[in-house]
């Protein structure tokens, strides 16, 4: 808009057109183009800066389990889509809480026996159960759960694995499908906590947390950003970043999901 404005000051400071009017039409012709290109460049960076809002960390991916097992085909699906956690398994997913939000899809239409289990993982990727959940639901779609605090100590730098399983048929003791996935605590920097100091929305606050590649929070902000300023924005446009960056079954599933939010929200 400076260019804009720069521009209308030199046509106010030369009111007389110029002698040769074919000049001054190709003058005129070429100022309107550099006009539209630059509306066009910035329309085209502020597009391309919303598509890179989340950004993976750095890092080796996860050691062991991860991603989903088991059927696709039961648990009465109407949505074409299985259990599938709205989490990275590409990359270890950063958070900077001790009570992390889990979030997964559930397809199921009929009650069903769901199980979340959270584990620390060793440097030798073994794991050791921490906190286990289990209990009779009939909700489809979208899910969520909060880990509880003062249960145990979470530690900076270590790596966990939470798993959500679905029994389809409610009293059967077999699992039909299960979704693992890592998580790291990562401490922010100190821009990065200053940045979130002054935000002042659940909005702002997903936008910082997913630059910064955290994953868990910035999810988690945009969930209550979906239900007060940001209805349709943020959550499915960091679900269409983290399908792209896991590709395959899980990122086409992300993306399904992301159009089933459009219709529901969280």
């Amino acid at each position: 808009m400076m260019k804009n404005n720069t521009h209308y000051a030199s046509i106010r400071q030369h009111p007389k057109w110029p002698l040769n009017p074919i000049k001054g039409c190709y003058q005129l012709a070429a100022g309107l183009l550099l006009t539209l290109l630059s509306l066009t460049s910035f329309s085209m960076m502020t597009a391309a800066a919303w598509a890179q809002q989340y950004q993976p960390p750095a890092g080796e991916p996860p050691v062991g389990p991860r991603g989903s097992n088991g059927t696709r085909d039961g648990c009465g699906e109407t949505y074409g889509i299985p259990l599938t956690a709205l989490a990275p398994t590409q990359h270890v997913g950063r958070t900077t809480s001790t009570t992390p939000t889990f979030v997964w899809f559930i397809p199921a239409t009929s009650p069903y026996r769901i199980n979340l289990a959270f584990y620390s993982v060793n440097e030798d990727q073994q794991r050791e159960l921490l906190h286990q959940v289990e209990s009779i639901e009939s909700a489809s779609g979208i899910v969520n759960f909060t880990l509880p605090a003062d249960e145990f100590d979470l530690s900076p730098g270590q790596h966990y694995q939470w798993q959500v399983s679905i029994a389809c048929v409610a009293d059967s003791p077999r699992y039909d499908q299960s979704f693992v996935s890592t998580l790291e605590i990562v401490e922010p920097p100190t821009a990065i906590a200053a940045a979130l100091t002054v935000a002042q929305t659940p909005l702002e606050k997903a936008e910082i947390y997913a630059e910064a590649g955290y994953w868990y929070d910035a999810l988690r902000e945009a969930m209550i950003a979906s239900d007060n300023s940001d209805p349709d924005g943020i959550a499915t446009s960091l679900l269409h970043e983290l399908a792209k960056s896991e590709g395959g079954l899980h990122g086409y599933y992300l993306i399904q999901i992301s159009e089933i939010l459009n219709d529901t929200g969280f």
